[in-house]
């Protein structure tokens, strides 16, 4: 199921919120931390160690802006755990995953972050796990 969910999201047949819950599914046990949160909380662990390093000029704007962005993600996924209805919140991380997506990239080209740097960065991938409903399977 993995390699085949993997694969339509290389495709882009599928959007990401789906795929998290399609593979979260999986994984989810009772009192049991998804994946997808402990990736998130060592992404953030990587960035506060790397935003702190940034130059002046960007450290206070992009890195807290980064830093901010991986809170909320973390937030979000948190909130979406213990509740019932969980696609908008999974659209918002969606969302949220996208934007830091371009200010990684931005601090990787003003350089604030090196490319061996980002080689060892921790990745959220929401592609481990599933959370038990979809879209198909909310009702109104």
């Amino acid at each position: 199921m993995v390699n085949r969910v993997a694969r339509d999201t290389l495709q882009g047949n599928q959007p990401l919120h789906r795929i998290i819950s399609l593979l979260l599914k999986k994984s989810m046990k009772k009192d049991q931390e998804l994946i997808v949160i402990t990736k998130t909380y060592d992404l953030i662990l990587w960035s506060c160690n790397h935003t702190s390093k940034f130059p002046r000029n960007h450290r206070f704007v992009l890195g807290e802006r980064i830093e901010r962005n991986l809170y909320g993600l973390l937030e979000t996924l948190i909130a979406a755990q213990y509740t019932k209805n969980r696609q908008r919140l999974l659209e918002d991380a969606n969302l949220a995953l996208e934007v830091l997506r371009f200010q990684m990239r931005l601090a990787k080209d003003l350089q604030c972050l090196k490319a061996t740097t980002t080689a060892s960065l921790p990745s959220p991938s929401m592609r481990s796990g599933g959370w038990p409903r979809s879209r198909s399977e909310e009702k109104p």
